[in-house]
C-alpha cells in the first residue's frame, strides 16, 4: 500500500513540475522593427560616408551673429579626420585675429590681438566663449568633413513623417535628431541637447559634391535658435592634401 501511494505521489509530482513548467512563459525578446532596422541603417551610411577623406583645406568667410550684433571674418583652415583641425580667422582686411588648433588632445587658442594665449584638454572644451555656441571642435571637423556628428545612444527612432530619425540616451532622454531631405539621402539639418533636454545647438547644411567625388558642404549655419548663430561658407576646399602634424600644435612662442 505504501509503495502504491508513494507512486501516486511521485506521479503527481511529476504532473505538476512537467505542465507547470510548461505554461511558465518567457519574456518577450526585444522587437526589432523594419523602422529601428531602417534607422541603422541610415546611420551606417552616414558613419561610412566620405570615409575615403582623410584630410582637408578649405577658405571661407565666417559671420557671427550674436545678441543683435555681427561680425564677419575670413578663415582657413586644415583638417586631419577626425579628430584634428587648424582655424586661422582674420579680419576682411588685415592680419590673423585669432588661431584655432585641436591636436585630438589639447584645444590651443590664440587671441593675437590681445595677445593671449590658451590650452585646454580637448575634451572639456568647446567654443561657447569664443562664438557663444557650445560645439567643440572635433564635431565642427566632422562637419566640414561632410559626415555628421554621431554621439552614443541606447535607442534609436525614425519618424518618416518629419524625414528624422532621433538618438536617445541611458535615460530615455533624445540627445540628437537628425533631419534628411525627402529622399532620405542627404541630411539637412541636426539639433543636439544636453541631458536635461535642452538644445545645445542646430546645424544646417548645404551640400556640394566636388571632383572627387566627395559630398563636402558649401554653407554650414550653427545656431541655438534664439539670439546667436555662426555663418559658415566654404568658398574652396581641396581633400586628401599633405597636412603636417606639426600644424595642429600651437607654440605660446609662435
Amino acid at each position: 500500500m505504501k509503495t502504491y501511494i508513494s507512486i501516486i505521489a511521485a506521479m503527481i509530482c511529476f504532473s505538476v513540475f512537467f505542465f507547470g513548467c510548461s505554461i511558465i512563459k518567457r519574456p518577450p525578446s526585444p522587437q526589432v522593427t523594419h523602422d529601428k532596422l531602417e534607422a541603422e541603417e541610415l546611420i551606417k551610411k552616414l558613419n561610412t560616408r566620405n570615409e575615403n577623406l582623410k584630410t582637408l583645406k578649405g577658405l571661407g568667410k565666417i559671420k557671427l551673429f550674436s545678441s543683435g550684433k555681427s561680425q564677419s571674418s575670413r578663415c582657413a583652415w586644415i583638417a586631419e579626420i577626425p579628430s584634428k583641425i587648424r582655424f586661422e580667422i582674420f579680419p576682411i582686411a588685415g592680419q590673423t585675429a585669432m588661431s584655432l588648433a585641436d591636436d585630438g588632445e589639447w584645444l590651443y587658442a590664440v587671441n593675437h590681438i590681445e595677445q593671449k594665449y590658451y590650452k585646454n584638454p580637448s575634451k572639456n572644451s568647446n567654443l561657447k566663449r569664443i562664438i557663444s555656441l557650445p560645439i567643440k571642435l572635433n564635431e565642427i571637423i566632422l562637419y566640414l568633413s561632410g559626415h555628421i556628428y554621431i554621439p552614443k545612444y541606447s535607442s534609436i527612432s525614425i519618424s518618416k513623417d518629419n524625414n528624422m530619425i532621433i538618438l536617445k540616451g541611458l535615460l530615455g532622454n533624445i540627445i540628437e535628431k537628425i533631419y534628411f531631405s525627402k529622399d532620405m539621402q542627404n541630411v539637412e539639418k541636426v539639433e543636439v541637447f544636453d541631458l536635461t533636454g535642452s538644445l545645445l545647438y542646430e546645424a544646417l547644411f548645404d551640400y556640394n559634391n566636388d571632383e572627387a567625388g566627395f559630398l563636402i558642404p558649401k554653407k554650414i549655419v550653427f545656431s541655438n535658435k534664439k539670439d546667436t548663430s555662426v555663418d559658415f561658407q566654404i568658398e574652396k576646399h581641396w581633400t586628401n592634401v599633405y597636412v603636417s602634424p606639426l600644424k595642429f600644435i600651437i607654440d605660446p612662442m609662435q
